[in-house]
């Protein structure tokens, strides 16, 4: 994809070089690509903004935002108060249902269960609105429904193990 991305670039045509960049940037969702998944997430918001493609340029602060958070980028929760913006702002419904799926994780990491558990069912809820294939349901040691979000905890009141799948 990386030859194509440069077949693409000398054609001067920002809106072919914008959609070559969000595919190269998604067949590079591993660990091994995470700095350079960054600079194609910066270089898609570049050139997208360079043409006003509002959808690209959102799709490129998404992925920037969280590839920020997987590098332990501390930029991560400006990224997102940005995205978060921007999303509501232009109804982008992808962009809200990944910044409650980031909300949900961060709310995991602050030890506030309940408060995650809830966020998870707003997560699910825009996740199904945009239309994501990835929404599903797990759940361990009870045969109730409970929401998607990429995490997994075992909630400490309860002692419900909880498994959360997601797959952006």
């Amino acid at each position: 994809l990386r030859a194509v991305v440069e077949e693409t670039r000398a054609l001067r045509d920002a809106t072919a070089l914008a959609e070559s960049l969000s595919l190269l940037h998604h067949a590079m969702l591993t660990p091994r690509y995470a700095r350079e998944r960054l600079e194609v997430a910066n270089e898609l918001v570049s050139v997208s903004s360079a043409f006003t493609d509002r959808t690209l340029a959102l799709m490129g602060m998404l992925w920037r935002t969280v590839d920020l958070f997987l590098l332990g980028d501390g930029s991560a929760e400006r990224a997102l108060a940005d995205l978060r913006l921007r999303a509501d702002q232009s109804d982008f419904a992808v962009g809200r249902y990944v910044v409650a799926a980031i909300d949900t994780m961060l709310l995991v990491r602050a030890g506030r269960f309940d408060d995650a558990e809830t966020s998870a069912a707003e997560c699910h809820r825009l996740g199904s609105a945009a239309g994501d294939a990835d929404v599903l349901v797990s759940t361990y040691d009870t045969g109730e429904d409970f929401v998607t979000t990429p995490i997994g905890f075992a909630h400490p009141r309860t002692g419900k193990t909880i498994l959360y799948v997601c797959q952006q």
